[in-house]
């Protein structure tokens, strides 16, 4: 009889062995399945965004005074006045450049105000140009002038203090 039970328990911790083993096996199969299911699904999430980032940058390209009017947004465009004298209070002062033929600082009429111009830093204002691509398209030019203007030229009236 001795033989028998000894065989039993050795069936018995055999058979919890496997169980062991085989509970594993699953748990290492459910963890591969849930990491490949993650990766996939970033992998997902990527592509959509990387399409929506694509898709905005390719309307933005065809709207030009939409890439004017964000630019705008960012900035005092009621009293530019207001974010010059910020600029050179924090010491980051620019001025600001539009696209014609070529770029060129609006208010900026000597070589001793460009030279102050290069020496701070240059802010183009992206979709303006010579071109204009319809009514909302001019007026956002029209604006984005008026703004660089009269920034640009507290700028350098006060390049004393830069």
């Amino acid at each position: 009889m001795i033989p028998i039970s000894g065989y039993m328990a050795t069936s018995r911790v055999h058979k919890k062995s496997l169980h062991k083993i085989n509970a594993r096996k699953l748990t290492l199969i459910n963890e591969t399945s849930v990491k490949f299911s993650m990766k996939k699904s970033i992998a997902i999430l990527c592509l959509v965004l990387c399409t929506i980032v694509l898709g905005s940058i390719l309307a933005l390209h065809s709207e030009p005074a939409l890439i004017i009017e964000i630019q705008l947004t960012l900035l005092d465009t009621e009293d530019p006045q207001n974010d010059a004298k910020s600029d050179i209070t924090s010491g980051s002062t620019k001025c600001y450049q539009i696209n014609g033929y070529a770029p060129y600082y609006p208010a900026i009429k000597t070589e001793n105000e460009y030279r102050i111009c290069l020496s701070a830093k240059t802010v183009n204002i992206v979709g303006t140009s010579d071109f204009i691509d319809g009514m909302r398209h001019g007026i956002a030019i029209e604006k984005a002038i008026d703004y660089a203007t009269i920034y640009n030229s507290y700028i350098i009236e006060n390049a004393s203090k830069i």
